[in-house]
């Protein structure tokens, strides 16, 4: 039987950034997820940055790339054949149109996922990707392709084991056979 999304595959989840102890979630149900809606409502509110940290912190968090022992890239027992990127509005302030960046991205047809962050500042997303042993290298060719958009993607994305904490986007997109 077919899967109805290539989004639908078993990941790592943490229950706040500072976790290091995994359990396994269902990708699909946790980008969909609104549980923590409220968190990350309250966060995009408050303007003081320490407070919005302490905040962040507290939320779960996944590893998109995989799944783990331990959050550490040593600890990958299987890899999702996903790659996550960030887009910051700080690293790209020379993007007049940023609020339409996301219609940009959902025009590439490898993107499976792109959402706001939890700040709302930025977007994150997901990539599928052929050679998944090879992650740091498709992360450097990925890296050259945003340049080549005019984006600047966080290079922390290149760790195989680079932690997401959990955002919602009421507008997310999906590719379900990206």
């Amino acid at each position: 039987m077919k899967k109805k999304s290539i989004l639908d595959i078993e990941i790592s989840t943490f229950s706040c950034y500072l976790s290091t102890e995994p359990k396994n979630v269902n990708l699909l149900v946790w980008l969909n997820s609104k549980k923590y809606a409220g968190e990350v409502l309250k966060i995009r509110n408050t303007k003081n940055e320490e407070i919005r940290k302490s905040l962040k912190s507290k939320l779960p968090a996944i590893t998109p790339s995989g799944i783990f022992s331990k959050r550490n890239a040593k600890s990958l027992l299987q890899h999702s054949g996903f790659i996550q990127f960030d887009i910051d509005f700080k690293d790209n302030t020379h993007i007049n149109n940023y609020s339409v960046l996301k219609k940009h991205i959902s025009n590439i047809q490898e993107v499976a996922y792109c959402g706001l962050s939890v700040s709302g500042n930025g977007y994150w997303g997901l990539i599928p990707i052929s050679e998944p042993k090879k992650h740091q290298q498709h992360f450097e060719a990925l890296l050259l392709k945003f340049r080549e958009l005019g984006i600047e993607i966080d290079k922390s994305c290149k760790d195989v084991s680079r932690l997401r904490g959990y955002s919602f986007d009421d507008e997310a997109y999906f590719n379900h056979s990206a």
